[in-house]
């Protein structure tokens, strides 16, 4: 077989350009100082270069984590001892305000001190880092956690959540404090737990009326007041509630408090007074709470055992039973308390009539499904003999048949519940007819039914 020189020649270009791509090759791995340009150079090896580069992702996401928590931890330990260093000063000039030879003008330039502290602890509670992250907010890092009211109340906006960093695959630091546990939560002796803002302000009225006959009293939620009046004449005082500050002026002539209750309720500061009982209370110790929705009502019941908690204790249980029922309500997680005494659960589905009559779709239900021709309003709660005769009577006079009318939503009575209208429509049991409405009025009703007669009784 000839070959001819045309083929010879293409072989050998051939070989020449494959020559010329492996110098490319080498020429950009020496340039590059890379060995493995494409992963079609060494597959195997390309696979366990990306795993490296993955690896070297995270390694330097470890480092910045570490800079970042080192960062905002040296921040946080700065802060805190800028805090204690106002603490010190604090109980300086709470030693200081101790002493008998102060006037009035010592006491209220240290007592000025002690409310620019207060400032400062402010400002320290809602410091950020360097990206703007606040350091005592809990998981709402970008939210201010301290925020004055309109009175000038602090109040914590974060929550109770500690933020976190991987510096590793195996160890997780914590990178900020929960305001809430830091400065809403100082124990002061055996009372409760009070703001480190309350704290100094009960300082700063300590020390300006230590001097006065006037007392400073301070709770979050209540306070009792016990008044032993032996020097008659005109009280006053303010009083500061989370709508504003009142001042409160009245002129007692013996122990009765009622004309200081009635001009706090009237001052509209958002603040509730009135007369607390100091004998031991007789009866049982029970709450009842019920809910309506559009479909049904749902109540609780329980008799709770006298003296076996507190007063604030026995609010707490029935706070619980209460966010409990809504969370039921609203499908969310709940599970109620558990304790010694059992609560009655009760809960009444409402016909669809009910819905339509409380939502205004229907003028009336009627248990003859008609209009009723001798109508007999009332509450009957419960039903007796007298109403009973009356009916007789009419029917006897009339010749109509009676229909027991029940409002279910009076002019001068709040609305019935689906329990109420349950309760009440059952009382008649024995064949006799009711009609169910929400004409409060006697007008209302005559413009509902203009050809019925009405039943009216008098007591």
């Amino acid at each position: 077989m000839q070959i001819s020189s045309k083929l010879f020649n293409q072989q050998q270009v051939n070989q020449f350009s494959e020559i010329n791509s492996e110098l490319q090759s080498l020429q950009g791995k020496i340039s590059s100082g890379k060995n493995i340009l494409v992963a079609s150079d060494d597959p195997v090896g390309s696979v366990e270069l990306s795993g490296m580069k993955v690896v070297k992702e995270q390694i330097d996401q470890y480092i910045k984590n570490v800079n970042t928590s080192d960062s905002r931890m040296k921040n946080i330990d700065v802060n805190l001892e800028n805090l204690t260093s106002l603490m010190v000063r604090a109980n300086e000039l709470m030693i200081q305000a101790s002493s008998d030879v102060l006037g009035a003008s010592d006491r209220e330039a240290i007592a000025i001190e002690m409310d620019q502290l207060k400032e400062q602890a402010f400002g320290l509670a809602n410091q950020q880092d360097a990206s703007g992250v606040f350091l005592f907010s809990g998981y709402k890092s970008k939210i201010q956690p301290f925020v004055k009211d309109i009175s000038g109340k602090i109040n914590y906006k974060g929550d109770r959540g500690v933020t976190s960093l991987a510096v590793s695959e195996s160890m997780v630091v914590e990178t900020n404090l929960d305001g809430g546990s830091l400065f809403q939560n100082i124990k002061v002796g055996s009372n409760k737990p009070i703001s480190m803002f309350t704290l100094f302000e009960n300082m700063s009225n300590s020390i300006r009326t230590a001097a006065q006959a006037v007392y400073a009293l301070e709770a979050p939620t209540s306070a009792e007041i016990e008044i032993t009046n032996n020097n008659y004449g005109n009280w006053s005082f303010d009083i500061t509630g989370n709508d504003g500050t009142a001042s409160i002026s009245s002129e007692l002539i013996g122990d009765d408090p009622i004309d200081i209750i009635t001009k706090i309720n009237l001052a509209d500061i958002g603040i509730t007074a009135s007369f607390a009982t100091t004998y031991e209370k007789k009866g049982e110790h029970r709450f009842y709470i019920a809910l309506q929705t559009r479909d049904y009502s749902r109540s609780i019941e329980c008799v709770i055992l006298k003296g076996k908690r507190s007063r604030e204790e026995e609010e707490q249980l029935v706070t619980e039973y209460l966010v409990n029922l809504l969370a039921e309500t609203i499908q969310l997680p709940f599970a109620y308390p558990d304790h010694e005494e059992k609560p009655v659960f009760k809960k009444v589905d409402a016909d669809e009539s009910w819905i339509n009559l409380v939502n205004g779709d229907l003028d009336f239900v009627s248990s003859t499904k008609r209009v009723p021709e001798l109508i007999f309003p009332g509450a009957f709660n419960p039903l007796h003999s007298g109403h009973i005769a009356m009916k007789d009577l009419a029917e006897k006079k009339t010749g109509m048949e009676v229909s027991f009318e029940i409002c279910i939503q009076n002019a001068d009575k709040p609305p019935l519940s689906y329990h109420e209208i349950k309760r009440t429509i059952d009382q008649f049991s024995n064949g006799e007819n009711w009609v169910m409405t929400k004409a409060g009025m006697f007008f209302d009703k005559s413009s509902m039914f203009p050809n019925s007669v009405f039943i009216i009784g008098a007591d």
